[in-house]
């Protein structure tokens, strides 16, 4: 895998962790809004308008449900793209999944990451590699893996018989018509 696939990937568990933690946050600011905007409208808006508009209860009411529909669009976006991401972290072996959130998610020093999972330096490096590689897989489907085969295209047959397990093509004969 070249080092733009690396840190593309590295990125997308970056962000993932933080969205995670942006979502929580989310939720807190529109439980605010939300209270702001019942306290507003408890308010008496039956007076008549000024001239020239509204009154300044009815332009902050107006924000707060702007601000709201933003938090809401907002929330349903992050959620989905979690979501997608979160998908593909479940599908990875347990000790993959929780090196790549260690070192990439919360961007703990190497240190740290090989007391807490009691495993050398080189060991981590080597599960974090692995974890990156099938994350990518299950983050861009097969095309990814086929472009960015160690910063090269990778050919079929070879990104056929690597997807299915199946072996090397050196030693056996293979029907390619479905290529």
């Amino acid at each position: 895998m070249n080092e733009f696939t690396r840190r593309k990937l590295q990125r997308e568990i970056r962000k993932y962790h933080l969205a995670k933690e942006g979502l929580l946050a989310i939720d807190e600011k529109i439980l605010e809004l939300e209270d702001r905007k019942t306290s507003i409208k408890s308010l008496d808006t039956s007076s008549v308008p000024n001239y020239g508009g509204g009154s300044k209860h009815e332009d902050s009411l107006l924000d707060i449900i702007s601000d709201l529909d933003m938090l809401y669009r907002n929330r349903k976006y992050i959620s989905r793209s979690c979501g997608i991401v979160e998908k593909c972290l479940n599908a990875l072996p347990k000790i993959e999944r929780s090196v790549l959130l260690k070192l990439y998610g919360e961007k703990c020093n190497i240190e740290i990451v090989k007391r807490h999972f009691n495993y050398e330096k080189s060991a981590i490096y080597g599960i974090a590699n692995k974890g990156l590689e099938e994350f990518g897989l299950l983050l861009y489907g097969e095309d990814w893996y086929f472009l960015f085969r160690n910063g090269k295209f990778a050919d079929k047959i070879t990104l056929f018989l690597w997807y299915y397990d199946i072996g090397d093509i050196e030693d056996k004969e293979y029907n390619t018509s479905f290529l």
